[in-house]
């Protein structure tokens, strides 16, 4: 490992302690409708655009694990769902799209989308709570679309980190016929 490496993971862990204090905050700060954002979600995604497939599955496991802690206080959904989207992502970025903001936002906000109601369905509509609708509406709705708003800052912070802190980009494998 080379010390660009050792700087990129230091602020990438950085970037994800300074995530996490930003959505424990216990003020109404970064409130969008009484609903907070889920900050780590964007912010492993995003970094799964610029890294290789192994450290953005640790990092992707690493943000669920806090998530998982920091939202519904139990391990599980987050952590591993979070780690094989990322790694999906990765392998999508890798080998079909270029990093450009709209395919990040676009995928970015499809993973967190399914992830958000993958939340939902197991920890609201399974549990069996009542008045649904105006769960969804009131509650889930606004944090995904404040998490989603968050997409382009991490974006442009993921892609300064990598850019600034890595040697010259991995090559497109895609074999071009001509």
């Amino acid at each position: 490992m080379n010390r660009l490496s050792i700087i990129r993971y230091l602020l990438y862990s950085l970037e994800i302690f300074i995530t996490l204090l930003m959505q424990s905050v216990p003020y109404p700060v970064f409130e969008l409708y009484g609903a907070k954002a889920l900050f780590l979600l964007p912010a492993a995604v995003t970094a799964a655009v610029f890294e290789n497939e192994v450290p953005a599955v640790i990092i992707a496991a690493v943000c669920g694990v806090l998530a998982d802690i920091s939202y519904s206080g139990t391990i599980g959904l987050f952590s591993v769902m979070l780690t094989v989207g990322c790694f999906g992502v990765n392998i999508i970025f890798d080998r079909l799209f270029t990093e450009r903001l709209i395919t990040v936002m676009l995928v970015s906000g499809a993973v967190i989308i399914v992830l958000l109601l993958m939340h939902f369905l197991i920890y609201c509509v399974f549990a069996g709570y009542s008045d649904l609708q105006r769960l969804f509406a009131g509650h889930c709705m606004p944090r995904t679309m404040h998490t989603l708003l968050a997409v382009p800052v991490f974006y442009y912070a993921n892609r300064l980190i990598s850019g600034r802190t890595r040697r010259p980009a991995r090559k497109n494998t895609v074999r071009r016929w001509h």
